[in-house]
């Protein structure tokens, strides 16, 4: 189809299908019979791409103890599918969603994450706190995400010291930098026995119990009884004042 003097369109319906066509350009006539040169005058070749781009199949990938995410996120660390995670006990678990990146503590893209349940507390809890549940830290050590991923961890009621209610169970994790348990805080459901909270990044991990400590007001009352008995003393003294001066007057 001529456009003007010098330019010409021509129309290539590509076929149906994937893979690629090329186009080649020559000299020639257009319908009416006009000259047509080729810039450049050797032709030129097209490449039209018909290949369909589809995307990574998006699947959940659960694993106990340790799994392979390699397959679930990109070059960039994010995860183009969800992970949920959970450790051999089956009582702690983390759930990561798709979209958001996760990355090593170098900056890496996350390739394998773990969660071990270990012996002892890194460092003991708070004064006036007691760890009810085990000890989980999840690995590598120091990853970190983008946007917090969810935990729920499980604890055992029966387990409760004397004087920590189930209200006031919480989740904390272990500061490497700090040297201390740091308080996350949590939903707890008291049906289910667990406790959710949302985490950015991966360590030690713990339910912590907190006494409650009931405080008892105690009025003091010896400066009442005090009080009341020196007001009744002097009434009685007026009483007898009152009643000598009146027999006295009789007597006159």
């Amino acid at each position: 189809t001529k456009a003007d003097s010098t330019h010409y369109y021509y129309v290539y319906v590509v076929g149906a299908g994937d893979g690629t066509a090329t186009i080649a350009l020559s000299a020639g006539t257009d319908l009416a019979g006009n000259g047509i040169t080729a810039a450049p005058t050797s032709g030129a070749t097209f490449t039209v791409d018909n290949t369909t781009t589809v995307p990574p199949p998006t699947t959940t990938v659960t694993g106990t103890g340790s799994v392979d995410v390699s397959g679930n996120v990109n070059a960039g660390g994010q995860f183009i599918g969800p992970v949920t995670l959970s450790s051999a006990d089956n009582n702690i678990t983390i759930n990561i969603p798709a979209g958001i990146i996760g990355t090593t503590s170098a900056g890496q893209p996350l390739s394998l994450i773990t969660v071990t349940q270990i012996s002892g507390p890194p460092a003991p809890p708070p004064t006036g706190e007691n760890i009810i549940s085990g000890l989980y830290e999840f690995g590598p050590s120091g990853a970190r995400f983008s946007s917090p991923i969810t935990m729920t961890l499980s604890y055992d009621p029966t387990k409760l010291a004397s004087g920590v209610s189930e209200t006031s169970l919480v989740i904390a994790y272990y500061s490497v930098s700090e040297g201390q348990w740091i308080i996350l805080g949590g939903i707890v459901d008291t049906v289910n026995h667990t406790i959710t909270v949302q985490v950015d990044h991966f360590t030690a991990f713990a339910v912590i119990g907190r006494f409650i400590t009931t405080t008892t007001t105690t009025t003091p009352t010896t400066g009442i009884w005090w009080l009341i008995g020196s007001i009744i003393a002097v009434v009685l003294i007026i009483v007898l004042v009152v009643w000598w001066r009146m027999k006295r007057r009789k007597r006159n």
